[in-house]
């Protein structure tokens, strides 16, 4: 009994896959990497059997390192017993035997001329040693501006009093202005690093 059903199924599915279309890729030197309806992945090597019917094609590079990527990406439409053969170039190119013509999705680069003189290793090097300058200026100054405030706290005259609570003001000043330098330094120097 188990067996006339495992017969009943093998001639079923031999059946249903005669009916099947075919789907080949030929490339020249590259393996592509396809994904058919967003769930069935294989490389330009497999040979496919696919029911009729309209599928999603998404193809790229499997090895392709450079940004932006080649992407294609078109519907096609197979018939019962169909054979279809698609012929992959790189990097820009994917012809198919069949009327109109699949082309990538290009993405055009961003113009960053402009930031070449940002890019220059003495522009980032000069920002990381200007920060690290003006934040040790700062704590000097905040230094002295402490030395003074004692100072001022010691005092008896009046003359000494306003000296000194002057010269604590003008060296607090001075280290919240190169406090803000260093922090504009560095945060430069940041965001030349993560562009």
């Amino acid at each position: 009994f188990y067996s006339l059903i495992y017969l009943l199924f093998f001639t079923a599915t031999v059946i249903a896959g005669q009916e099947n279309s075919v789907l080949l890729f030929r490339v020249t030197d590259t393996v592509w990497g396809i994904t058919i309806n967003d769930s069935l992945n294989i490389t330009s090597r497999d040979t496919v059997k696919l029911a009729a019917g309209n599928y999603i094609i998404t193809a790229r590079p499997l090895r392709d390192t450079r940004w932006p990527l080649s992407v294609i990406r078109d519907t096609i439409s197979l018939n019962k017993k169909d054979t279809l053969s698609f012929v992959l170039d790189l990097p820009e190119q994917l012809s198919i035997p069949r009327p109109g013509q699949i082309s990538p999705l290009k993405k055009k680069r961003p113009d960053i001329g402009y930031m070449a003189f940002y890019e220059k290793p003495l522009f980032k090097n000069s920002l990381l040693a200007g920060a690290l300058l003006a934040n040790w200026a700062a704590f000097y100054s905040k230094r002295l501006a402490d030395d003074a405030y004692a100072g001022y706290l010691h005092a008896n005259r009046q003359r000494d009093i306003e000296t000194y609570y002057a010269r604590a003001q003008n060296y607090d000043m001075i280290s919240n202005i190169y406090l803000g330098l260093s922090v504009a330094a560095l945060g430069t120097y940041m965001w030349i690093l993560i562009q």
